[in-house]
C-alpha cells in the first residue's frame, strides 16, 4: 500500500505510501474492490463512480477427447480453436453485481489480463450467456451452457490488458438477477491459443462498471432509499477482562484475498482485532465507491476493519490541482463524499476511518500542507468539511484517526494540523525502525533521540490529552543478523514498552509488507522474528477478534 523512503533531514520519518501499489498490484488492490451505494439513481450533475468487480467464477473446457474433464481451478483460462477437437477450448466468467446498488448502470467494461500468446496475436469473441447455474468446479465441454448474443470480437496482439466494452448486455442482465455470465471463444479455426490471468491470480478478470446517471430532474434527497442497519449504540461488545489494546495489520492484497490474513493469523497463532486496507477517492478517473463486500469480509471474522481513505487520484504524484486541500474545502466533491458516507451509513457497522494520514510530511500526498499549493491552515478546513458531511447524513459509524507520521525538524507542526477534538476521536502515529545505520529502539521511535529530539507521543498526549492513541502503521527492518535483533525490539515493543512506557497507545496495526523490494518490514522476514511476534502478541493485553457484533460508535479503548 505504502513506499517506505529514508529522509533527509529525519531518517526515522517513513515517506508515505502509495495506495494499493502500482497498477498490476492494484488488479488486486483497488480493481478488485466491490463495492455498494444505496440504491438510488446519480443525478447527471454528480461525479460517475466507479465500481470494479473481480470475477467470482472462472473456468475453461477442452473439446475431444478431454469433453469430460474439469480443469478447475486453473491459473489461467484457455481460448482457441483448432482443426483438432483437442485444441478446442472456451473459457467462462460470471460476475456477481448484487453488491451494486446504483439503480442502473452507465457503463461496463470487461478487463481481461492477457498472460501469454504461445502462438502469436490471436483472435477471440465474447458471448453472452443466459443461465448462471454452471459452477467452476463441475464445468466441462459436454456440460458447458450454450452461447447467446454475441458481444464483442477482438484480438490480442501482446500480453497485458485488454478491455471490451460490454455495456448493453450487463445492463439488461442487471434488470434481472444482476449475475453476469460469459463465454470467450473463437470460432475461426486460428489454431492461435491465448491464455488469460483467471482468479487464481493476481490479474483476474474485471468487470468495471460505472453507475448511470438520472437524467430525470428530481429534488435532492440525503436520506438513501434502502433501510440502513441499526444505528450503532454505546453497548459495548464483550472481550477479554484484561484486554486493552486493539491489534491489527495491513498486507498487502487484503481483504480481497482473504488467504493471505488466514496464513498471517495461523503464523501468529491469534487473530488479529483489526484489519487495515486502503482507498483513494479517485482511480483511472472514476471515483470509487464505500466498499461495502470487503467491509462485510473483515466484520463476519470478528475483526473491525479501518479504511485508509486517501483524497487524492492514484498514479498522479504529489502536484494534483484538482485535489488542493481548499478545492475540497470549497465544496467541488461533496455530491462523492456524501454519496460515500451514505454508503457507510447504510452498511451501519462501526470503522475506523483513517483519513488523509501523514499531512505532516513533504513528501507524497497531494493533502500535505508543504505540496500541491497548499497553504497553512488548508488542512483542517479541509477535514472539517468532509467531517460535517458525514454527519450532515448521518455516518455517525465512521470513527475518525487523525494520522500524523513522527514528528521531525522539517514536518509540519502536529498543533497546525490538529483538526480538533469535536472532529477527532483517535490521534495516530506511523513509525518505522529502518534498520542499519539507522537502527533505532521503538522508544527512540515515537519518543525521541539525539538525532531527532521531538517526542511525538509526548505532543499527541498535550494536543489531544482525552484521545486513546493507535500506531496506524509500525514495523522493524533486520538486522542482517538472522533476526535476533529485530526479535529482540519486538519484544520490548509488545511485551515492555506498549503495555508498561506508553499507556495512551490502544491499538497497533504492524505495517506487513515489503513495499519496497529491500525492505523486511514483515514478521516472516525471519524465524526469530516470527517466533518472537508469536509469543508476544498472545498476551491477554492484546485483543483479539471479539468484534462480529461490535455496535459502539465512535469505538471506544479498551479498559487497562
Amino acid at each position: 500500500m505504502y513506499s517506505r523512503m529514508r529522509t533527509t533531514t529525519a531518517r526515522q520519518t517513513n515517506i508515505g505510501h502509495v495506495l494499493g501499489g502500482l497498477f498490476v498490484g492494484l488488479c488486486v488492490i483497488a480493481i478488485m474492490l466491490n463495492a455498494a451505494l444505496p440504491y438510488r439513481s446519480r443525478a447527471a450533475s454528480e461525479p460517475a463512480v466507479l465500481y470494479p468487480v473481480a470475477d467470482t467464477a472462472d473456468a475453461y473446457v477442452r473439446g475431444g477427447r478431454y469433453a469430460d474433464t474439469n480443469y478447475s481451478p486453473a491459473t489461467t483460462l484457455l481460448v482457441s480453436d483448432g482443426n483438432d477437437p483437442r485444441r478446442d477450448y472456451h473459457a467462462f466468467l460470471r460476475f456477481d453485481l448484487r453488491d451494486i446498488t446504483s439503480a442502473n448502470v452507465g457503463s461496463a467494461i470487461l478487463k481481461l489480463y492477457v498472460a501469454n500468446l504461445p502462438d502469436g496475436d490471436a483472435p477471440m469473441k465474447i458471448f453472452g450467456i443466459s443461465t448462471d447455474t454452471w459452477t467452476e468446479g463441475s464445468i466441462t465441454w459436454n456440460t458447458q451452457p450454450a452461447a447467446g448474443d454475441l458481444l464483442a470480437s477482438t484480438r490480442a496482439t501482446s500480453a497485458g490488458w485488454i478491455s471490451i466494452d460490454v455495456t448493453s448486455f450487463v445492463r439488461a442482465q442487471f434488470t434481472g438477477d444482476k449475475q453476469v455470465s460469459m463465454v470467450l471463444l473463437d470460432d475461426t479455426r486460428a489454431r492461435r491459443t491465448i491464455e488469460f490471468g483467471s482468479r487464481e491470480t493476481a490479474n483476474p478478470p474485471v468487470l468495471e462498471v460505472t453507475d448511470g446517471a438520472d437524467l430525470t430532474p428530481t429534488a435532492p434527497s440525503s436520506t438513501p432509499t434502502s433501510t440502513p442497519t441499526t444505528a450503532p449504540t454505546n453497548t459495548p461488545t464483550s472481550v477479554p477482562p484484561t484486554a486493552s489494546v486493539y491489534w491489527g495489520t495491513y498486507i498487502n492484497g487484503v481483504p480481497w484475498d482473504m488467504t493471505k490474513l488466514d496464513a498471517f493469523e495461523s503464523m501468529l497463532g491469534k487473530r488479529a482485532s483489526i484489519v487495515h486496507f486502503g482507498q483513494p477517492w479517485q482511480q483511472n478517473s472514476q471515483f470509487l465507491a464505500f466498499p461495502t463486500t470487503l467491509m462485510d469480509r473483515v466484520r463476519t471474522r470478528g475483526s473491525i476493519p479501518m479504511i485508509n481513505w486517501g483524497s487524492w487520484q492514484l498514479g498522479y504524484g504529489v502536484d494534483q490541482p484538482d485535489y488542493r486541500l481548499s478545492v475540497i474545502a470549497g465544496g467541488r466533491y461533496d455530491d462523492y463524499i456524501a454519496a460515500w458516507a451514505r454508503s457507510a451509513k447504510v452498511w451501519g457497522k462501526p470503522f475506523f476511518l483513517k483519513f488523509d494520514h501523514e499531512m505532516n510530511g513533504w513528501w507524497q500526498f497531494p493533502w500535505a500542507e508543504q505540496l500541491n499549493g497548499n497553504l497553512p491552515g488548508d488542512y483542517v478546513k479541509a477535514w472539517r468539511h468532509v467531517h460535517d458531511i458525514f454527519t450532515q447524513v448521518g455516518a455517525t459509524n465512521a470513527t475518525w484517526v487523525w494520522c500524523p507520521n513522527i514528528v521531525s525538524a522539517k514536518a509540519t507542526s502536529l498543533a497546525s494540523l490538529y483538526p480538533g477534538d469535536a472532529y477527532v476521536d483517535w490521534t495516530c502515529l506511523h513509525g518505522y525502525n529502518f534498520g542499519g545505520t539507522d537502527w533505532r529502539t521503538f522508544s527512540e521511535i515515537f519518543r525521541g533521540y539525539a538525532g531527532n529530539p521531538y517526542d511525538s507521543y509526548q505532543q499527541l498526549l498535550d494536543l489531544a490529552p482525552s484521545k486513546p492513541i493507535m500506531l496506524g502503521e509500525w514495523a522493524s527492518a533486520e538486522a542482517g543478523d538472522g533476526g535476533a535483533q529485530k526479535a529482540a525490539w519486538i519484544r520490548d515493543a509488545l511485551e515492555t514498552q506498549i503495555p508498561n512506557n506508553f499507556p495512551q497507545i490502544r491499538a497497533v496495526v504492524w505495517f506487513n509488507w515489503n513495499a519496497e523490494p529491500d525492505r523486511t518490514w514483515v514478521v516472516e522476514s525471519s524465524q526469530a522474528s516470527i517466533d518472537a511476534f508469536h509469543e508476544a502478541i498472545a498476551s491477554p493485553v492484546y485483543a483479539d477478534n471479539q468484534f462480529a457484533t461490535l455496535n459502539t460508535a465512535p469505538i471506544a479503548a479498551l479498559g487497562r
